[in-house]
């Protein structure tokens, strides 16, 4: 199964913007808060959202209403179905099928969550796929008391379609490609989801192990998960706890980062203690100051923490216009700065706005990132300044 379950596109409902997001759900909190930025989002506008790709859950395609206001409810749904093993994803399949037989047309994300918590709340029969199968499945199994003491010859001679269609009409229960589905058990009610995403209380999530090779270690203790930034003692408590000789001596990936397109660096990084200082370096930044320097790492394409870490203190250096998201959007900003009001509508209709964008991005040595349009305070062209700043020093 896939790791993610729905795609989403999200976009600020305003045709004059050109900001949008794509998201794998279900997403770190981070992950969320970094599409958020990318939207620039303010007091009042709304959210458009668009699942363009259901994975592993296609069935989910023609039942699930889109929300614009539903993501943390969407990215909850989406980790409670990653937890599903096969007996509760057949059982929420006929819970689905029951749902939407009452005529109800499409089903919420808050119906569904309701129904995916509900998956214990069924009797599932994988061997029956039809009324037939139903009613031996039935008779064998002492659900039928009429037929209990009969020989074997007179069992074959029942009528198991007759059985087991009447047992599904009594019961209400559904066939699924997996089998039968009967609800023995009132639904149960998933906990809430606050509206708003809240920062987590860490920069850097680690999954964290004993190192052996490049590996973790498989039969020791863990793997157990670390918050960063940390006191150098914790750090030390942890190598403890996994039998380590010390922080040197172990494994990590990373599972979340406030920089989600840190989180390779991150997971290769040389030491623990450098994802530390990177961790410590970014918590001490301002909200917007973080966003400036997500860009900024787009846009130098700073893929190494070492390189990453470097451009911490340059942020002064950058500016970001997070009103411009596309070569078109400098194009029209352009136009109606130097034209007359009366012109402006007449050849925003005429000229190629992308080209032209372009043409000025580079004449102006601008870089458009997923965070806005990212140029030089000074004019000059974006580079890394200090030739030595290369990729991390790999794990060895």
């Amino acid at each position: 199964m896939s790791e993610k379950v729905f795609g989403v596109y999200l976009a600020k409902e305003d045709p004059e913007s050109d900001a949008y997001a794509r998201l794998g759900l279900p997403a770190q909190p981070w992950e969320l808060l970094d599409a958020m930025d990318k939207l620039h989002l303010q007091e009042g506008d709304r959210l458009y959202l668009e699942i363009d790709d259901y994975y592993d859950f296609e069935e989910l395609a023609t039942v699930l209403q889109d929300r614009e206001d539903s993501l943390a409810e969407l990215n909850d749904l989406a980790e409670r179905l990653t937890r599903l093993n096969d007996v509760h994803r057949t059982a929420l399949q006929g819970l689905i099928q029951m749902e939407t037989a009452k005529g109800g047309g499409g089903i919420s994300v808050t119906r569904l969550r309701d129904l995916t918590e509900s998956a214990d709340c069924c009797h599932v029969v994988p061997e029956a796929l039809n009324d037939s199968q139903l009613g031996r499945f039935y008779a064998e199994n002492g659900f039928v008391p009429e037929v209990e003491g009969i020989s074997d010859t007179v069992f074959e001679l029942l009528d198991f379609t007759a059985i087991g269609l009447r047992a599904r009409k009594d019961e209400g229960g559904v066939f699924t490609r997996k089998g039968y589905v009967l609800q023995n058990s009132d639904l149960m009610q998933a906990p809430s989801v606050p509206g708003e995403i809240a920062e987590p209380d860490y920069m850097v999530l680690l999954e964290v192990a004993g190192r052996q090779g490049d590996g973790p270690v498989r039969d020791g203790s863990g793997p157990v998960l670390v918050k960063l930034p940390a006191a150098p003692e914790e750090l030390e408590a942890v190598a403890q706890r996994l039998d380590a000789v010390s922080s040197q001596e172990l494994w990590w990936r990373c599972i979340d980062c406030v920089i989600p397109e840190m989180r390779d660096a991150v997971s290769a990084a040389g030491t623990i203690r450098d994802v530390n200082r990177f961790a410590q370096t970014a918590g001490a930044m301002s909200q917007e100051q973080r966003k400036v320097y997500k860009a900024v790492l787009e846009g130098l394409r700073c893929r190494g923490l070492a390189s990453a870490a470097a451009q911490a203190d340059t942020l002064d250096a950058y500016l970001l216009r997070e009103d411009i998201y596309s070569p078109s959007g400098l194009a029209k900003e352009k136009i109606r700065s130097i034209m007359d009001k009366t012109m402006v509508e007449h050849v925003l209709t005429n000229l190629n706005l992308y080209r032209y964008g372009e043409t000025l991005m580079a004449a102006e040595h601008c870089t458009q990132t997923g965070y806005g349009l990212l140029q030089r305070r000074d004019g000059q062209e974006f580079r890394i300044q200090d030739k030595h700043i290369g990729m991390m020093e790999m794990r060895r």
